[in-house]
């Protein structure tokens, strides 16, 4: 079956390359990480890249039109693009695009047509990678978690779709997309899920669960944030007080409610709903008050145990059994109302963003991830778990893009949900940048409009 789809595929990439010779419509290009080795020494030098900083030269980060800085995503190289496409992408081939986004036309393009050799620095009032779909993970204020998201170069792979969306019916989009699909599992491993450190262990063969140090910091820099949960739980107390309390002097006093508070019903049941939440709100700050101290103590425990030691570094099993037992006092009654939402199930889970921060990491971070963790992640995690990151081609429709009916615009660039890159994007969003077809050709970016959806 698999070799006799195979064949069909072949066939028609004949056919639609000389259509798209013809109509010069641009080939479909999947968007794929690259296999790192160790001592890569050019690793960091690459011309086409997901994640990190761009490398903008002499060039001005890109900001909205209020002046709030864009995000950046993908910086790409426009001749590996065209090598990729066989010099039928339609663009130009000097410099690179790289690809932002944020603001109120969600993202932009700018043409870097001299990239620097260094990377641009982030803009100090960057907005922080939840404003745009990305994991709270990623925090500019942390120093073990990512200030970006994770730097991976990337490759380009041409695959035979090239027809416009707009020229085919809803039947036809649905096989192409398939095609799509079966053409790129030729290429690279599809995979169901998210990466979990947990899971490959058990299911990969992999050994044991490697506990590095990396993963203790990333809980003790994330366990402080308990401190910000009492401050808000005790100003969440405050006010309901104040409400509360407001309410019940108006409702006392025979006055209307207070400014901003719906209307008075029964006062029976208006003066008891507004006691409730007086004595909620007292509690509040009473539990906040009571342990707030606590807390301190034991975020200086948790930085004091796991603070001081090399990242890269095994944990040794008796250091892990006391931060088992340190992760158990966080989720334990006390502490419960300040740690929840807060940590995951077990500071162990933080093994699985150690592994994915160390496999985009530094060269020695990299090497001294075990060789068999190595090859899994080159195997099986160069793809998105869902859609595929695309140039041109048939992207993913979540919620009736109109664009898709335009015939005149065409997809750039797709960036979809993806775990590697701590890319949610809500619910499986994406992530298009769209370009009329004569704009794409001269390279004018200005023309650039970027949508994005999410289930």
């Amino acid at each position: 079956m698999l070799g006799s789809l195979r064949k069909i595929l072949s066939g028609r990439n004949d056919a639609i390359v000389a259509a798209s010779a013809t109509v010069g419509e641009p080939p479909a290009l999947v968007i794929a990480r690259r296999v790192r080795l160790v001592g890569e020494s050019d690793w960091f030098d690459a011309k086409s890249w997901i994640g990190g900083a761009p490398k903008l030269g002499n060039l001005p980060w890109p900001r909205d039109a209020k002046g709030k800085p864009l995000y950046f995503m993908a910086q790409l190289d426009l001749s590996e693009i065209a090598a990729a496409g066989r010099d039928q992408t339609a663009i130009p081939t000097e410099g690179a695009f790289a690809f932002f986004v944020g603001g109120e036309k969600l993202g932009a393009i700018v043409h870097v047509r001299q990239p620097g050799l260094q990377a641009t620095p982030l803009p100090l009032d960057l907005c922080e990678a939840e404003e745009i779909g990305g994991d709270p993970f990623v925090d500019r204020a942390h120093r073990f978690g990512p200030a970006t998201f994770p730097f991976w170069p990337v490759e380009f792979r041409r695959l035979s779709s090239s027809a416009r969306v707009s020229d085919m019916d809803e039947e036809a989009i649905d096989r192409t997309r398939q095609e799509q699909a079966a053409e790129i599992a030729q290429h690279y491993r599809h995979r169901k899920y998210t990466f979990s450190a947990t899971t490959s262990a058990k299911t990969a063969a992999l050994g044991e669960l490697p506990l590095y140090w990396l993963a203790a910091k990333i809980f003790a820099e994330r366990i402080p944030r308990m401190r910000d949960q009492v401050v808000k739980a005790r100003a969440r107390g405050l006010g309901y007080v104040d409400t509360s309390t407001a309410r019940l002097k108006a409702l006392e006093a025979g006055l209307p409610p207070p400014p901003g508070q719906g209307r008075f019903g029964d006062p029976a049941k208006e003066k008891a709903n507004s006691e409730s939440w007086l004595a909620i709100g007292r509690k509040l700050i009473a539990d906040a008050d009571a342990h707030a101290a606590a807390v301190d103590s034991y975020v200086a425990k948790v930085q004091a145990t796991a603070m001081g030691s090399d990242p890269w570094e095994f944990i040794p099993p008796e250091q892990a059994q006391r931060l088992d037992e340190l992760f158990d006092e966080a989720r334990s009654g006390a502490f419960e109302d300040f740690s929840r939402y807060l940590v995951p199930h077990s500071w162990r889970d933080y093994a699985t963003d150690a592994i994915k921060l160390m496999a985009a990491g530094s060269e020695e971070a990299y090497a001294r991830l075990p060789q068999l963790w190595r090859d899994h992640i080159n195997s099986n995690y160069r793809l998105p778990s869902t859609h595929a990151h695309l140039m041109f081609g048939i992207g993913v429709d979540i919620q009736g893009n109109e664009m898709f009916e335009r015939s005149e615009m065409r997809m750039v660039l797709q960036l979809t949900y993806d775990d590697m890159m701590y890319w949610p994007f809500g619910d499986n969003g994406a992530y298009q940048f769209w370009m009329p077809v004569n704009a794409l050709r001269a390279g004018d970016v200005t023309k650039v409009q970027v949508t994005f959806e999410a289930h």
